[in-house]
């Protein structure tokens, strides 16, 4: 499966570098929104999946903070909305939520 969030986002304009004006998905829960500027993997549903964002929160700047942040802490954990995301890859919700969720069963450890 090839993944669609891969290359990372930036606004290219050197005076703001951590603002990015199209992020792939973008996230809220109360005061804290993320912004999706890549997805490190394409089975984003395993444990341990991580994705790069911008988050802005009561406590960061301006801008926000850039940095990884598990799936699993936005989605489950956060009980975050999903609010935007780029419709020139997913059409709909639900193909947000089937590219996040991984609908795939996980294959069994072997050891």
């Amino acid at each position: 499966m090839k993944n669609p969030a891969l290359k990372e986002r930036h606004s290219g304009n050197p005076q703001h570098p951590g603002v990015i004006e199209t992020p792939y998905m973008t996230w809220r829960s109360g005061d804290w929104t993320w912004h999706v500027l890549k997805s490190w993997q394409a089975k984003n549903g395993k444990p341990g999946a991580r994705w790069f964002c911008r988050v802005t929160t009561p406590f960061s700047v301006t801008d926000g903070d850039l940095g990884d942040v598990y799936v699993y802490d936005i989605v489950e954990a956060g009980h975050a909305e999903l609010i935007d995301w780029d419709h020139d890859i997913w059409p709909d919700e639900a193909a947000v939520m089937a590219y996040v969720n991984d609908p795939q069963p996980p294959q069994p450890v072997v050891f």
